[in-house]
């Protein structure tokens, strides 16, 4: 389950498992799986203070604070493959917990289509890296492709 699953990677990243915070983003990351990533932060906040009996803030805060221990005193090569440093607000850590989380489930599923995962410790993190960047790669020189025949068909 994928609630599990970000305990799991919190709590290796540093995040202590008696932080508040913890429970909200693994119930968080659990609505977005049902298709609630589309669904304003904040809604997401009430749905989670109604369930814990607390307020949309203290939902926030507890959050802010789980995220911040995690980017400040976590294991850094954890805390860059699943978050971000750069900004550190809680939807885009929220959002970028879930999506590379799916990522990695996605890349462990064999292509045979049942359940059994692959051992992560023998993938190559650079062969993924050189990946992701050659398919960024495609994209933009396809979109520039596209700029230029707008631009050209514009002129002509």
């Amino acid at each position: 389950m994928i609630k599990d699953r970000a305990k799991d990677v919190l709590i290796n990243m540093g995040m202590p498992a008696s932080v508040i915070g913890i429970e909200y983003i693994a119930e968080i990351v659990g609505l977005f799986e049902t298709g609630s990533h589309d669904i304003k932060i904040m809604a997401l906040y009430e749905k989670i203070a109604k369930k814990y009996n607390t307020t949309n803030a203290g939902v926030e805060r507890a959050i802010r604070h789980a995220f911040r221990i995690v980017v400040t005193k976590g294991n850094r090569s954890m805390v860059e493959k699943y978050l971000s440093v750069d900004n550190v607000t809680n939807s885009n850590l929220l959002h970028l917990l879930y999506y590379r989380l799916k990522q990695e489930e996605e890349h462990c599923v064999e292509p045979s289509g049942n359940d059994s995962k692959a051992d992560l410790s023998k993938r190559d993190p650079y062969k993924d890296l050189e990946n992701d960047m050659f398919q960024a790669i495609q994209k933009f020189i396809k979109n520039l492709r596209e700029v230029n025949s707008d631009a050209y068909s514009k002129v002509g």
